[in-house]
Parts: structure tokens; sequence; C-alpha cells
């Protein structure tokens, strides 16, 4: 009966597996199209395309909200089961709107026929148009790098063209101002010129001599012939020094017990070679491994152990220095040494007392039937 049950299992998968049919991994390839395309007004555009891995048969389509300048050639087959063909878009002259425009070339499985149950794979390309204004318009990114005290912070302007128009004067004034609003300097940018969609990057060194280290804000104003527009990015400027902004706040007496500080560097390089140390009582109480190195402006935990084993409970006034190289930090802090907890009082039943239990009533039970045993004996 159990073999039978087990065939008719068996036989009910393969039948299941054999009309429940798995998506095949259908794919479409290209020579490589560029993202986004910049359109010329007049250029025509053709791309080929592949398809293969789709099984018994593919479905060709092309979709977009510019599919309606799309063209599809002739399928060719140049072996089993691998189709070739080309997509050809003729946008207009003067699209109507700038911006982005896209055309998707997909490829979707088709089904045998009589096939049974089963997923439907389709992929697709993008492809992907940018359509400039024709008035003069231009769009830009600043990038201001982290630098230390003395350093020049690096100001770069990528501006790029979006206009059908040649822009003659671009150029670039970084006004760079604290948090406060207040302006602590400037740096001016190089003029260049941009045609059709073309993107460059303006530079300008701006030097932190006379500021302290802190964030500061920098404003572009770009102005590309008689037009402006602008763009901003906070940077910062570093002083070789680590801060601690935390530490362990207590510990328990009478054990070893973890103690971490929490440090960030303020200096714009890796700083290497660092370690902490907590003294209480005049001593040294733990002094943890060495991290290797603090990334720049990055933030670390380092971690050691203290022995309060012969730690009376109270506060502690503690002091916390961390080494970074041939410099130190070092901050002061309250350590609260928490009086050890007492063991909670056995509560209910133990397994002792169970155990116990147990074992009288197996040794009653056992002179039970003993007990009976012999009296039937007797009889």
């Amino acid at each position: 009966m159990q073999r039978k049950v087990v065939m008719g299992a068996a036989l009910a998968l393969i039948a299941v597996f054999a009309f429940v049919r798995p998506a095949l991994g259908i794919g479409i390839s290209h020579d490589g199209i560029p993202r986004p395309i910049v359109y010329v007004p007049g250029d025509t555009y053709t791309f080929p395309f592949s398809v293969s891995d789709y099984g018994y048969d593919a479905t060709l389509s092309v979709d977009g909200d510019w599919a309606q300048y799309a063209t599809m050639s002739e399928i060719t087959m140049p072996r089993p089961g691998v189709k070739e063909f080309s997509v050809t878009i003729d946008p207009p002259d003067s699209p109507d709107t700038p911006g982005i425009h896209i055309v998707y070339v997909g490829a979707m499985e088709k089904k045998p026929p009589g096939a049974g149950v089963g997923a439907i794979a389709k992929v697709q390309k993008a492809i992907m148009f940018k359509v400039l204004f024709p008035h003069k318009a231009l769009s830009a990114q600043l990038v201001a790098s982290d630098a230390n005290v003395g350093e020049a912070s690096l100001m770069q302007v990528s501006v790029t063209s979006e206009t059908l128009q040649t822009l003659r004067a671009v150029r670039a004034l970084v006004e760079v101002q604290d948090l406060s609003g207040n302006t602590v300097g400037s740096a001016q940018t190089e003029m260049v010129s941009l045609q059709l969609g073309e993107t460059r990057v303006l530079t300008a060194p701006f030097s932190t001599a006379d500021l302290r280290p802190a964030t500061y804000v920098a404003l572009a104003t770009v102005t590309y012939d008689e037009n402006v527009t602008s763009a901003e990015d906070s940077f910062r400027v570093g002083t070789l020094q680590v801060a601690i902004l935390n530490v362990t706040k207590n510990i328990t007496a009478g054990a070893i017990a973890p103690f971490s500080i929490e440090i960030e560097s303020g200096w714009n390089d890796p700083i290497a070679s660092l370690y902490g140390e907590l003294f209480l009582l005049g001593a040294q109480a733990m002094k943890t491994p060495t991290l290797d190195t603090l990334a720049p402006f990055g933030k670390a935990s380092l971690s050691g152990y203290v022995d309060a084993t012969a730690l009376e409970p109270g506060g502690y006034n503690a002091t916390i220095v961390v080494h970074f190289g041939e410099n130190s930090t070092a901050a002061n802090s309250n350590l609260e040494v928490l009086a050890p907890s007492k063991p909670a009082a056995a509560v209910g039943i133990s397994i002792a007392t169970v155990f116990g239990a147990f074992s009288v009533v197996v040794i009653v039970i056992l002179a039970y039937l003993l007990l009976n045993r012999r009296k039937g004996g007797k009889r």
C-alpha cells in the first residue's frame, strides 16, 4: 500500500512538471548605445539588436514616448535560436518637448502551441535621447573638496550645455561662507565656451590659510553669456586633532569590565597608530589595542577592559587620553562603579527536589509490587 502511494505521488509530480513550463533566459543585446544621446535636429539614428535564448519563438516590440518615430527592419536568423534586426529612429527636426525621451526595444518569449502553464520572459533595452532647449540654457553642479588648514580646497564646477546654441562665455564665481552666513572669501574660475550638449569642468583653488577648522558652504554663481544659474556644496576645513565624543559611563565592581572610547578625526588625511588610556585614582586602569588607521574625518571606537575587581562601588574621577602619532587628546569624565547585583533567591521547586520526590514515588511503587508478588507466592 505504501509503495502505491509513493508511486502515485511521483507520477503526479512528473505530470505537473510536464505541464508547467519554466521561463527561459531570453536575452537582447546591442553594440553599445550612449546614455543619453544628445539629439541633433535632422539626424537619424540606427541601432542593431540581437535576440537569443528564447526557446520556441520570440515576439519583438518597440515602445516608449518616441516609439512613433521608430521603425524596425526585417528580421534575419543567422543561426537557429538567434534573431537579428535593427531599429531606426527619425525624430522631427523640432521636437515639441525638450528633456529626456525614450524608445524601448523589447523581446518577449512566445509559447509553442499547446503549451501548458508557465512564466513568460520579457526583456527590454532603452534608447534614451536628450532634446536640448532652443533658447540658451545651462545646468551646473559644484563639488568643493575637503582640506586641512593652510591647504587649498579645490572648487570644481561642472557645466553642461542644455541648448542648441553655442554658449560663448561661461565662468563661475565661488563665494565661501561660514555656517552663520558670513562671507569668508571667494574664488574665480576660468572662462570657457560650450558647444551643443557639451560638458566641461571649471576649477578654482580656494585658500584656507585664514580659516579656522569648521564646515563651510560654497556658493557658485555661474554666468553664461547674459544668463545666470547657481550651484552649492559644503566642505570641511580640518586640523590634526582627534576628538573624544563619548566614553563608557558605568562599570560593575568585582569584575573585568569592558570600556569604550568613541573618537572622531578632525583631519582631512588618514591618522595612524591610535590608542586610548583610562586613568583612575592617578594610575593607568586600561590601555586599548592600537588602531592602525583612522580615515579622514572618520569615526571609530577604541575598546579595552578595566580590572574592577578591587574597586569599591561609587563615583570616580576618570581621565581619558587618546594618543595618535606624537600627539594626544585628553578628557575628564565621571565613571560610576556599580555594586554587583545580588543573585535572585530561588523561586518554586528546585530540580533536586523534583528528582527526590520522583525517586520516593518510584521506591514506593517498587515496594508495593514486590509485596504483592510475595503475597501471591504464598497463596
